[in-house]
């Protein structure tokens, strides 16, 4: 399998085992170039060439996956990359090429891999860091691992990862590892242990080990979301979590156990994982294994190794919902984040039988708007039980009130209350056309349709060669990593470099 990752989060010592492809090894200016730096190349997607490598390997990862996507599978690849020059469009059209109709469709060659990997079996590593007193540990049994953190003792960290993409965010929240006390952080890479490796769907729900990536959890849950739609609804959700190249490695298990360490932290997994009623089965410090919710998951002390979720099918006619703002509508944290599940009776209408209620990012720590959910009890959806519990909820919200200055609490209350109606709404199969325009999302990325533009350069061809358009020669070397650029030519101090 084949996943694009940020190299910047992956660290030097959990590439054994892989075949790592960069741009470099797609094709070159003296073999010829690959065909997805033709494109790019070709159709004025690269200017400066800063970005233009990690286009070329997300594309080639989609192509590995799937040879003929469709249109709408390729512009969706590319929420985690960025370019500062072009504007995307000439981009989107060079690599759109590659799908379904398209002219390079079926185009693509796979890089041929060593055959060492087909008898590679992976072994227990061990590094240490001399200068911060780190150490590394990579186990392939749980006998393995129970041994590796043992050896971090009661006076140093222990850190069990996956993937290691929350190092991008931990410098947000605290100083490098290296500089704790005790002798540096252990980690302990649990990515390869056969008991967290584990996902399936059977009539229960999805059972996930807590080493299953974010975008294998997107995978299951669409596959089983004909006959369970709140699968459905989590599976779109968790597309605006992070990226591509971040969800195709990090774990579903390291957002929370991040979230644990660090509770203002506004995870969306919490949030929706919380209101879908999510069970986690973790081991203590004791060796002992006890299953919780998300809520008590995050709020468990010392040690803890979380060994898998279940995420149940809900009761038919359920009504859940789950909502995000955030300043970007992927790759960006949320400003408020929201899920809601109501479960009614059966033999008594549309009465509220029991529901769930979460909230993040209003709050210092994830909401369990326990109250408010009472509320809904015994009661029907209709305006009294919205206002009885809107007064509730933000109640429970003001009380625990997040403190960071970026947004004021105002704004997010009307975020939280916002999220709400439309969960009322969206319980409602009559709702008149003024009302159901409420809870129809505003072009949401699956639903977007394909961009199109056309170019012109407003040259007059009597004036040729001057001011006519060609493909800018050194475009090719840029997407193809062997452009030079002044720093790979001296080191730091320059002002300006052509």
């Amino acid at each position: 399998e084949l996943v694009p990752v940020n190299s910047c989060l992956r660290r030097l010592c959990a590439v054994d085992g892989c075949h790592v492809v960069t741009t470099e090894g797609l094709g070159c200016k003296n073999s010829g170039y690959h065909a997805v730096q033709s494109a790019i190349a070709a159709g004025n997607g690269s200017q400066c060439g800063f970005c233009t490598p990690g286009w070329v390997m997300n594309m080639y990862a989609l192509l590995e996956k799937n040879k003929t996507p469709t249109a709408e599978e390729v512009e969706q690849q590319f929420d985690g990359n960025l370019c500062r020059c072009t504007g995307y469009r000439p981009i989107l059209t060079s690599f759109g090429s590659f799908a379904r109709g398209g002219k390079r469709c079926g185009h693509h060659q796979s890089v041929k891999h060593p055959t060492a990997m087909l008898a590679y079996a992976p072994k227990p590593l061990h590094f240490t860091d001399p200068a911060t007193g780190q150490e590394w540990y990579r186990p392939v049994s749980m006998e393995q691992y129970m041994a590796a953190a043992a050896r971090a003792g009661s006076g140093r960290t222990l850190r069990t990862v996956c993937a290691s993409t929350a190092d991008g965010l931990e410098k947000y929240y605290r100083q490098p590892a290296g500089g704790e006390a005790g002798g540096g952080t252990v980690f302990v890479d649990a990515s390869l242990l056969p008991e967290l490796r584990d996902a399936r769907l059977d009539a229960d729900g999805l059972c996930c080990g807590a080493a299953v990536p974010i975008a294998r959890v997107i995978d299951l849950l669409e596959q089983g979301g004909h006959d369970a739609p709140a699968f459905g609804v989590l599976a779109s959700h968790m597309k605006r979590v992070a990226s591509t190249q971040i969800r195709s490695v990090a774990s579903w298990a390291g957002n929370l156990m991040f979230t644990r360490e660090h509770p203002d932290f506004p995870s969306d997994l919490a949030t929706i994982l919380a209101a879908a009623g999510a069970s986690f089965d973790v081991l203590g410090a004791d060796a002992k294994m006890r299953t919780c919710s998300a809520a008590q998951l995050l709020k468990t002390t010392g040690r803890v190794l979380v060994l898998s979720m279940l995420i149940p099918r809900l009761p038919a006619g359920s009504v859940f919902e789950t909502f995000k703002v955030s300043q970007r509508h992927v790759f960006a944290h949320a400003i408020v984040n929201f899920g809601a599940c109501v479960e009614f009776g059966t033999s008594n209408g549309r009465v509220v039988k029991s529901a769930r209620i979460f909230v993040g990012g209003a709050c210092e720590t994830l909401l369990d708007a326990s109250e408010a959910a009472a509320v809904l009890v015994g009661r029907q959806l209709d305006n009294a039980a919205f206002q009885a519990t809107l007064g509730a909820l933000r109640k429970d919200v003001m009380a625990a009130a997040s403190k960071n200055p970026r947004n004021s609490l105002d704004f997010r209350l009307h975020l939280v209350g916002s999220f709400l109606y439309k969960t009322f709404l969206s319980a409602n199969a009559a709702l008149p056309p003024q009302m159901k325009s409420a809870i129809v999302p505003f072009v949401p990325a699956e639903a977007r349709p394909i961009s199109t533009g056309t170019e012109s350069f407003g040259t007059d061809p009597s004036e040729g060669p001057v001011s006519q358009y060609i493909t800018k020669r050194s475009a090719f070397i840029q997407a193809s990593g062997e452009a030079l650029y002044p720093s790979d030519y001296s080191g730091p101090g320059a002002l300006f470099g052509q």
